[in-house]
């Protein structure tokens, strides 16, 4: 492929996570030969993401309850009042999210079947006309967990969780949701809201560190149950991700051109 041949503009990648090295980077890298990427090791620390919970959501609920939002068990829908103090469903206009036939259905179909097979809950899914299956959304936009599906009104005082990209954590997420009775609903901002929408809500939200965007609204990872490698192994996703590493690129020949910088 000319291309590879090409000028190059961007000559180091500082936060490539382990699991976005795929076999397909490694057939590439044969074809690219010589132009191929240097595999620089760890950055010395690692990644992770799910959900996260802002300073606004967590204060509230330690001032009125004196309980922690940080933990998994209380947001439990059978004991405990979330939504109370966070953001809710009825908060965000419609607008600023995407359909889910825009995002997380159109690119991962899949995860219709995978959230089916892993938990048997006929109200998360529905049929996509195709002879498969697609994760069920209310008004196209939300994703809504069992714990506060019952109706409209319901919905519309879950939990509001908001993600970016194409649905980015929403496989795991959704079980976690489901294994652990949380009133929540997932829905993927318009790329140019997320931003804007977790700054203004401070609620609970898909995030991932390292990163900046929400150091000033402390971010903290909500606690799940210990990452299970053998449930992970078998889809089942009601424990914490895990944490991955990553990895410093290089493009190839920056040990020649640029020692120092390499």
């Amino acid at each position: 492929n000319e291309c590879w041949k090409s000028p190059r503009r961007f000559h180091f990648a500082l936060e490539t996570w382990e699991d976005t090295v795929t076999a397909a980077w490694d057939a590439t890298f044969r074809e690219m030969g010589q132009f191929a990427p240097v595999n620089l090791g760890s950055g010395g620390y690692a990644g992770y993401d799910g959900m996260y919970i802002l300073e606004r959501a967590r204060a509230e609920s330690q001032a009125h309850t004196g309980m922690l939002l940080t933990y998994y068990s209380n947001f439990n829908a059978t004991w405990f009042h979330p939504e109370t103090y966070c953001a809710q469903v009825q908060h965000i206009l419609a607008e600023r999210v995407l359909t889910c036939s825009e995002a997380v259905n159109l690119l991962h179909p899949e995860y219709g079947q995978e959230y089916l097979d892993a938990t048997g809950d006929l109200g998360g899914i529905e049929d996509a006309g195709n002879g498969s299956i697609r994760l069920k959304c209310w008004k196209d936009r939300w994703w809504v967990a069992p714990a506060c599906r019952n109706n409209d009104v319901d919905v519309e005082r879950c939990v509001a969780v908001v993600t970016s990209g194409a649905g980015w954590g929403l496989h795991f997420m959704i079980q976690q949701a489901f294994w652990h009775n949380m009133p929540l609903a997932f829905a993927t901002a318009i790329s140019e809201q997320y931003i804007s929408i977790n700054r203004e809500f401070q609620s609970v939200l898909y995030w991932w560190t390292p990163d900046e965007t929400f150091v000033l609204q402390k971010g903290m990872p909500l606690v799940f149950p210990p990452h299970s490698v053998s449930e992970y192994k078998a889809g089942i996703y009601a424990s914490a991700p895990r944490r991955r590493s990553l990895f410093k690129w290089s493009a190839a020949g920056m040990d020649i051109v640029a020692d120092r910088a390499y």
